[in-house]
């Protein structure tokens, strides 16, 4: 008899420590909490529409790059300023998840993200962006 009231307390203890379990997993509590985080991100390497412009035409920047390597990373937008003869980027990414979600595995490439720089001062214009590890990636474009 005493037995059977051990297996019986041990069972209902694993019963509510499992009934605790899944309500922790599928309350609102977390599983539905939205994680959101802005990062950097690297540019293999960006190009020109022209290598040489003149100061009635617009340049197009074509960035390159991976925004990251699953579906919860993604190009969000750029940090941009010019001055007469530059203009610094700082290209940035969203990571977007739901606690309780997954994220494929997928490279997300910059392919095709772009900007375009109008007007100009004729002359040597450097284009330069700034790396997650704090370094500039340069190019310089002539405009006669």
């Amino acid at each position: 008899m005493n037995i059977q009231i051990k297996n019986k307390h041990a069972a209902f203890t694993i019963l509510l420590m499992l009934a605790s379990f899944l309500y922790s997993c599928y309350n609102d509590h977390g599983a539905n909490t939205i994680i959101e985080e802005p990062y950097r991100i690297k540019v293999d390497d960006f190009t020109f529409s022209n290598d040489t412009l003149s100061v009635a035409d617009t340049l197009t920047v074509y960035f390159l790059g991976t925004a990251g390597t699953d579906t919860c990373h993604k190009f969000s937008h750029f940090q941009y300023t010019k001055e007469d003869h530059r203009a610094d980027f700082t290209v940035w990414g969203n990571y977007r998840h739901k606690m309780a979600g997954t994220c494929k595995d997928s490279i997300m490439t910059m392919d095709g993200i772009y900007f375009k720089i109008y007007p100009f001062i004729p002359g040597d214009f450097s284009v330069a962006v700034h790396q997650p590890d704090g370094s500039l990636f340069s190019k310089t474009v002539f405009i006669k």
